[in-house]
C-alpha cells in the first residue's frame, strides 16, 4: 500500500515544504498572536494579486471587522476565483461541492494549503489512534453514474478503504454490513452520522458489540450530519470503540474536532470567528454566525467566509473550541416498501448526477408528502419537460424504488433561513 503523503507527492504536491510548516506551527507559542499576523499578510497578498476582491472590500481601512463576510454566491457572483493571479502555475487543487444549498460551487486551493490540511487530519486522527494509511470502514455516499462510481473505488481502493452502501438503510441491508465486518480487518470507521445512528440501533437491538466481532477496530469518526449526545453514546456502546465528531466543510476541510461534546478549532489553519448579521464578532460563548479564514490558501479567497452554521467560541487551556454547534440534521425517506432511506444523501446524489445530462435546475428541495408521493421545488429557468421528469423519475427508481411519484414544482425562490441555508430534504411521513 503507498503511503497517503508519498501519493500526495507524486502528484506533485508540496509535501516536504508542508511538513515543516507544518513543525514550525507547532513551535509557535502564542497561536492567536500569529493568527492574527497571518490573516492579515494573507489580506495584503490578496489586495495586490485579486483586483475583485480588491473591490469588493473597498471600504477596508486595515480594520479586519471591516472587511466583507464572503458566502458562496457572493465569491462566485464577484468571481473571485477567477480573478487570482497565480503567477508561475504552481499545482493547484480543485474542488466542487454543493454544500447543504443545493448549489453547486467550485473552489481552488493552492498545493501547501491542501497539503497543510491533510497534515491537520493525520494530526487529529492521530488522537484518536488512528492514521490515514489504516484500513478505514466509510460510511459515505457514491454517485450513481458509471464514470462517478468508479473515481470514488478508485480512490478507496488507493487509500486502503472500503465504502459502504449508505442508500438502504434496511433491516437486510445492515445484516449485510454485519457480515462485511466478520470478513474485514478495519481500524476505524468513518461516515455520515445518520446510517451509523440507524446502524448502532440495529446492532443493540440485536444484542451485538461491533468491536467483540471485529476487534481490530479502534475509533470512529462521524461527520456531515449533527448527533445528539444520547445518539453519540448510542454510537460507541453499540460499536465498543471511542467516537469523534469531525466538523467542516470541502472548502476548508476540518473546522473542529471533538472526542467530547466541544470541537477544538483548527487554529493552526483556520482563523474563525462568531459574528452577528451584520458581521460584527461576538464575544465568547455568545451563540452567532461561523465564519472562517483560510490562513494558507492563495487560491479561492476564503477570508471570513460563512459556513451556514452557527455556534459559539470558548477559550481554555490555551486553545479555542466551538460549542453550541447549531447544523442540519437528516430526515429519513419512507418508502411504500417498508424501506428507510437517507433522504437528503440520496437526493443530494440524484441530483447531482441529473446535473450531468440536463442544465435546467439550478438549487432543489425535497418534500416527501407520502410514502409514494415526492414534490420536487426546485428554480430554474423554465418547466421541466418530460423527457426530463422521466429522467428524474428514473433516477429515483435507482437509488430508491420503483413506483414513486415525483410532482415537480418550478418556484421562483425556495424558503431558506436567514443564513441562505435550507434543509434539502423534509418527510412529512410519520414512522412508528
Amino acid at each position: 500500500m503507498i503511503d497517503f503523503f508519498t501519493l500526495l507527492r507524486f502528484q506533485g504536491y508540496p509535501v516536504k515544504r508542508a511538513f515543516d510548516v507544518w513543525e514550525e506551527i507547532s513551535a509557535v507559542d502564542d497561536l492567536f498572536e500569529w493568527q492574527l499576523m497571518r490573516r492579515d499578510e494573507l489580506v495584503m497578498h490578496l489586495f495586490e494579486q485579486n483586483a475583485s476582491y480588491r473591490n469588493l472590500a473597498q471600504g477596508y481601512n486595515g480594520q479586519w471587522d471591516k472587511l466583507p463576510v464572503l458566502t458562496k454566491e457572493i465569491i462566485k457572483q464577484s468571481q473571485l476565483t477567477e480573478a487570482m493571479s497565480h503567477g508561475k502555475r504552481h499545482k493547484i487543487f480543485y474542488g466542487s461541492t454543493s454544500g447543504s444549498s443545493g448549489r453547486p460551487f467550485v473552489f481552488e486551493k493552492d498545493g501547501l494549503t491542501h497539503c497543510l490540511t491533510w497534515l491537520l487530519v493525520k494530526d487529529r486522527y492521530a488522537r484518536m489512534g488512528v492514521g490515514l494509511n489504516d484500513c478505514q470502514a466509510r460510511f459515505y455516499g457514491a454517485p450513481l453514474s458509471l464514470m462517478g462510481r468508479w473515481y470514488e473505488r478508485t480512490k478507496d481502493y488507493v487509500g486502503h478503504r472500503f465504502r459502504f452502501p449508505v442508500l438502504d438503510l434496511s433491516d437486510a441491508a445492515l445484516r449485510k454490513w454485519l457480515d462485511i465486518f466478520k470478513g474485514h480487518q478495519f481500524k476505524y470507521i468513518y461516515g455520515y452520522s445518520y446510517p451509523l445512528i440507524v446502524f448502532a440501533r440495529f446492532l443493540h437491538q440485536q444484542g451485538i458489540v461491533l468491536a467483540d466481532i471485529s476487534p481490530s477496530l479502534n475509533a470512529c469518526i462521524l461527520t456531515a450530519e449533527m448527533c445528539s449526545p444520547d445518539e453519540r453514546v448510542l454510537i460507541e456502546r453499540a460499536l465498543g470503540v471511542s467516537v469523534a465528531n469531525e466538523y467542516g466543510t470541502s472548502e476548508l476541510g476540518i473546522v473542529g474536532f471533538s472526542s467530547d461534546y466541544e470541537w477544538m478549532l483548527s487554529d493552526e489553519l483556520l482563523y474563525t470567528e462568531v459574528v452577528d448579521d451584520d458581521g460584527v464578532v461576538l464575544q465568547n460563548g455568545e451563540l452567532g454566525n461561523i465564519v472562517c479564514t483560510s490562513l494558507f490558501n492563495r487560491g479561492t479567497p476564503f477570508i471570513r467566509y460563512q459556513t451556514g452554521d452557527f455556534g459559539a467560541i470558548v477559550q481554555k487551556n490555551g486553545r479555542r473550541y466551538l460549542t453550541g454547534l447549531m447544523g442540519r440534521r437528516e430526515d429519513l425517506a419512507v418508502l411504500p416498501s417498508g424501506r428507510l432511506a437517507p433522504g437528503d444523501t440520496v437526493f443530494y446524489y440524484v441530483f447531482k448526477d441529473f446535473a450531468t445530462r440536463f442544465d435546467v435546475i439550478q438549487e432543489y428541495k425535497v418534500i416527501q408528502k407520502r410514502k409514494d408521493l415526492f414534490e420536487i421545488q426546485y428554480v430554474g429557468g423554465r418547466d421541466l419537460n418530460g423527457r426530463e421528469l422521466r429522467a428524474l423519475e428514473q433516477f429515483c427508481s435507482v437509488s430508491l424504488e420503483r413506483g414513486l411519484t415525483l410532482v415537480p414544482v418550478r418556484m421562483q425562490v425556495l424558503d431558506r433561513t436567514r443564513m441562505g441555508k435550507f434543509r434539502r430534504f423534509i418527510s412529512e411521513v410519520k414512522f412508528v
